[in-house]
């Protein structure tokens, strides 16, 4: 079960990449809430938008809150293929900073989930990266 693990280590490494991204956001207090959340979901994914919309009510998080990034096509599946370094800066890092800014959240959210979407990329001297 080694591919689950990789496939979990993964996601973990890519928040804390884009946390690490937004610098003076401030450190997360335990229990934080809803309001503390950027929830980035897959509108094309019916499970991710049933899971979001879920996830939303139980931990109360504001609509403004919630970041729709439809995946680069044919970069779904992290099996079978991964974008590069820069089409994941310029098509989910970047959009994820400036919805941040934008929606006035920079001193609110304190961490980042994702349903439905991409988080690694290929490039690097070492070939597949996580987001790290």
């Amino acid at each position: 079960m080694r591919v689950g693990t990789d496939l979990m280590r993964g996601r973990v490494v890519a928040l804390w990449a884009l946390l690490a991204l937004l610098g003076g956001a401030p450190l997360a207090r335990a229990g934080g809430g809803g309001e503390n959340m950027l929830l980035v979901v897959n509108p094309e994914d019916e499970n991710a938008l049933r899971i979001a919309q879920e996830y939303q009510q139980l931990r109360g998080i504001p609509d403004a809150n919630i970041l729709f990034i439809t995946p680069l096509k044919g970069f779904a599946n992290m099996f079978t293929a991964v974008p590069t370094e820069a089409q994941w800066k310029t098509s989910y890092v970047d959009p994820i900073l400036n919805a941040i800014q934008a929606r006035g959240l920079s001193n609110q959210v304190n961490y980042i989930a994702e349903l439905g979407q991409p988080y690694a990329f290929a490039g690097g001297p070492y070939g597949r990266q996580s987001a790290g």
